[in-house]
Formats: structure tokens, sequence, C-alpha cells
């Protein structure tokens, strides 16, 4: 038993070693990738440029599909702005692939001219930087760097047109993770929750109720937080309301760099001539 652990143990390691490098050269082919098109994006502005206007995409995935799913949207609208503000040319090749291809493979675009089939190999490199767990796993199994098909399995797993689909955005809606007070701020994640709320009523056709939404959103307020707000809340309350009471909370809560008046005025305006008001006569 004792050698079959050890046999065990060094297949392990073995393994990790072997994810640890192919990680590794994936990551150094996106940043080489990235590199390259910094300040000469193939239709944009260059991803160092929009890294400096827009905030770079975090990563995205892990081994849980209804905690991906939730975040999915969020990421979708931070990953878009930015790769579309780097090269303009990703936001037709994207919509390409989510309308025409939502359900068929795709390709490698040989046929295509030559900056569509870099920007294909583009985005592949600079999603095997950004994406994570299960995600990570299924841009391993495409091949031949093919961006697009990533992209469109993606789009798949976490936006298909079914009623699976409605089951797991409500399931991901009811499940969404206690908000944070540190790295984002209540209005972003508030609108995180209602961006999956927006999604769930386009697949299922009907909409969550008011007062679920309200259920939903002081249980996943902070504690404290939490306990405030109950004490505010009557029989009547609504979501908007509710919704409103924790964005005054937060305004309020708000600190704000205090800004102390010069002591002295500059001295081009000591020296300057106040005009004197006319009497009228």
């Amino acid at each position: 038993m004792a050698g079959e652990g050890g046999t065990l143990d060094v297949a392990q390691l073995i393994q990790a070693a072997t994810d640890a490098a192919r990680a590794a050269a994936d990551a150094a082919a996106a940043l080489r990738d990235v590199q390259a098109s910094r300040g000469t994006g193939l239709s944009g502005k260059g991803f160092s440029e929009a890294s400096k206007v827009i905030r770079q995409p975090d990563p995205f995935g892990s081994e849980n599909h209804e905690e991906d799913l939730s975040k999915w949207q969020d990421f979708t609208v931070n990953f878009k702005a930015w790769l579309f503000y780097g090269d303009s040319g990703f936001e037709s090749d994207l919509h390409r692939v989510e309308t025409n291809y939502a359900s068929t493979p795709i390709e490698f675009p040989r046929s295509e001219p030559n900056d569509v089939q870099e920007r294909c190999k583009q985005l592949f490199n600079i999603l095997t930087g950004i994406l994570r767990g299960k995600p990570l796993r299924l841009l391993r199994q495409t091949s031949e760097r093919n961006g697009f098909e990533v992209w469109r399995k993606l789009a798949q797993l976490f936006s298909p047109k079914t009623k699976s689909r409605s089951i797991s955005l409500l399931a991901a809606l009811m499940n969404i993770p206690t908000f944070s007070l540190k790295d984002k701020t209540l209005m972003d994640q508030i609108l995180g929750l209602e961006r999956l709320r927006t999604e769930y009523m386009r697949s299922s056709g009907t909409d969550v109720a008011d007062d679920l939404m309200l259920s939903i959103l002081v249980k996943s307020l902070p504690k404290a937080l939490q306990t405030h707000i109950q004490l505010q809340m009557t029989e009547h309350s609504t979501y908007a309301q509710v919704r409103e009471l924790v964005l005054s909370y937060e305004s309020v809560t708000t600190t704000w760099p205090n800004v102390e008046p010069p002591d002295e005025l500059p001295a081009a305006a000591e020296e300057a001539e106040l005009p004197v008001a006319e009497r009228p006569d």
C-alpha cells in the first residue's frame, strides 16, 4: 500500500508540474500577443491604451458552474468594453460568432483576411490568460488557437437559449453571494444582480416577482447592513424602496477626501485690483 501511495504521489506531482508548465506557456503566449498589439491595435487604440481607460478584465472561471453563471454577464460587459476599445474589429467578430454560429462549431477562419485570422489567435491567447477552472479546460480542448470557437463554446455554456438556462439563471439568482464592501461598490453589485434578473426575463419570458427580488437583495447584504435595512422596512416595502435605502446608506457612509482651502491666495490674486461696484445715483 505504501508503494502504491508513493507511486500515486509521484504521479500527482508530475501531473501538477505538467499543468503548471502548460499554464506558464499559455500565459507567456498571451502576454506576447497582447504586448505585440499594444499601441498598435489592428483596428483600434491598442490594449495598453484600453487598460488606461477601462479596467482590465478580472480572471473568470472556477469549478462551480452556478457561480460562473452568476458572474458571466458582469465579465462579458467588462471584457467586451476592454476588448473592443483595444481593437474595434473584435466587435463584429464576436457579434458574428454569437448570432451566426450559436450552436455550430467554428473552424479556424483560414479563408478570412489576415487581420481576422490574427484576431482569432489573439482572442485565444487573451482568454488563455484570463480564464480559470472549467472554462480554461474548455479552451485547452480547442485546437489551432481558435479563439472564435472558444468564445462560441463559452457563450453556449453560459448563455444558451434553452429551458435549462432559465433554470440555471434562477438558481444563480437565488444563490447570489453576500455583497462585499471592499472591492466593489454596492451599486455595482446591485446592477449585477439586476442584469442577472434581466437575463432570466429574456430566457424565460417571465419576470422575477418583486417580493422574491426583495428577499434576494436583503439576503445578499452584509450582516450589519442587512440588520440596519430590516429595521427600516415595513410590510409594504418594495424592492425599489429597499434598493434606494441601500444606495442611500452607501452614499452617506462613503468617505471622501477632505480638500482644505488654501491658507493664502495666490500672489496674482492678491495683487489684482477688485472692481468696485458703482452706486446708483
